[in-house]
């Protein structure tokens, strides 16, 4: 080997020894970014438009006035976040489950609801919920009626969204899940105490449960939102109205959660309109977030939420605690 191949040979040796330590410190300066981040929690919005039949039992001006101060704070105190989740009810009801009846010029919640939250600075992603598959509003009674056509409701959110009814990705080394309560066997039960109206109860149809335990079988920890809170075998959830609007007992995702506990770091879901904070099979936390709109609804219902994926922690605060803590910070 003569002097000048073995030259050549020793510099790219070490320039290989460089990009690898380089390497190890660019990583080492990006750690906190990789390893920690914050996104917003907000569920039960229930956009509702003024002169519909459901206006005089729920107000629907009022409720978009909170609906918009709630996605003004979130601009103005966390546009820093990665992305913004919305766990169901983005609408009070349809009223068309017709998707040629969408994107024409026409006003309608669900284009109202695409109108408000587009005007975030973070981007956002959706869970479907109970009243996003409404199509009607009954006065004499005040309560909704749901979709006889699930496949059409679906695809008018696909329309208006672009979005499927469950979905997934990876954000950061964690993956993130949305799954659709809406879709198993007991969306046609009528709730406790109502006539007509329905899927106060989740469920989980069989291929969409077949494909979570796909992707809980990826290496990635995973965090799950869902509108319908989980109800079985938990020591805080002993109401027995809490528990007709929790997912049913039955379903199969409880073994599948249950199975693949040490992967999900969280789950985070609305519906009950109150916070909530418990776990499932003494291992998974469960969140339960406020709702912004309609019954028990407020703007303040924003809940911060930190990941870090190193210790694997998830740490949950509403804007207003937020809020007080920062105010003190900045006294010091």
């Amino acid at each position: 080997m003569t002097y000048r191949i073995r030259q050549i040979i020793s510099f790219a040796g070490f320039l290989a020894l460089f990009f690898i330590l380089v390497g190890c410190w660019l990583d080492d300066d990006n750690s906190d970014e990789i390893r920690s981040f914050k996104i917003v929690v907000v569920s039960d919005i229930h956009v509702r438009i003024p002169g519909n039949p459901d206006d005089d039992f729920y107000n629907n001006q009022v409720n978009l006035d909170n609906i918009q101060h709630a996605i003004d704070l979130i601009n103005e105190y966390y546009s820093d976040a990665d992305f913004v989740t919305v766990t169901g009810d983005l609408v009070g009801c349809l009223f068309s489950e017709d998707p040629d009846d969408y994107l024409t010029g026409s006003e309608n919640p669900a284009e109202k609801f695409k109108q408000m939250f587009d005007g975030l600075v973070p981007p956002y992603h959706v869970a479907f919920g109970n009243h996003d598959y409404y199509v009607g509003f009954d006065p004499d009674i005040d309560e909704h009626i749901i979709t006889s056509n699930i496949d059409a409701v679906e695809s008018v959110w696909k329309k208006v969204l672009g979005t499927d009814p469950y979905y997934s990705f990876v954000h950061k080394g964690i993956q993130m899940i949305f799954l659709n309560s809406n879709r198993g066997s007991t969306r046609f039960e009528t709730c406790q105490g109502f006539e007509i109206e329905a899927l106060c109860k989740g469920s989980f149809d069989p291929e969409q449960m077949a494909w979570l335990e796909s992707c809980l079988k990826r290496s990635e920890p995973a965090i799950i939102f869902c509108h319908h809170p989980p109800g079985k075998d938990s020591d805080t959830v002993t109401s027995p109205l809490l528990n007709s609007y929790s997912i049913d007992p039955d379903d199969r995702f409880y073994e599948i959660a249950e199975n693949y506990k040490d992967k999900i770091l969280a789950i985070f879901a609305g519906h009950w309109h109150l916070w909530q904070e418990y776990t499932l099979f003494d291992s998974i936390a469960v969140y339960v977030t406020g709702a912004v709109g309609d019954p028990l609804g407020s703007s303040m219902n924003i809940y911060i939420v930190e990941i870090d994926t190193g210790p694997r922690s998830v740490q949950v605060e509403r804007h207003h605690s937020a809020n007080i803590r920062e105010s003190i910070l900045k006294l010091w």
